[in-house]
């Protein structure tokens, strides 16, 4: 995923130096940096979410689950009036 935000991102300056050089004509030099913006926008929001998969800890790794979980057994405790509500 990596490779991916680095491509978005040369495409996009590549896009913006055509189309700030003012090759050709006023169309395709217009084409070319909104392309540019585009993959420029395309590779800021790869990057970031590459840098939020990252920070996030992988699935089972420091989870500690009780005993009970996932039981739909009674307590033996009295309801209280919040599970009561409908």
């Amino acid at each position: 995923m990596k490779k991916m935000s680095s491509i978005l991102l040369i495409i996009s300056l590549l896009s913006l130096a055509i189309g700030l050089s003012g090759v050709g004509s006023n169309i395709f030099s217009g084409l070319s940096r909104a392309a540019g913006a585009v993959f420029f926008v395309l590779a800021f929001i790869s990057r970031v979410i590459e840098k939020a998969e990252d920070e996030q800890p992988a699935e089972g790794v420091g989870r500690v689950e009780s005993p009970q979980a996932g039981r739909n057994e009674p307590s033996g405790q009295p309801m209280g009036e919040a599970r009561h509500a409908h």
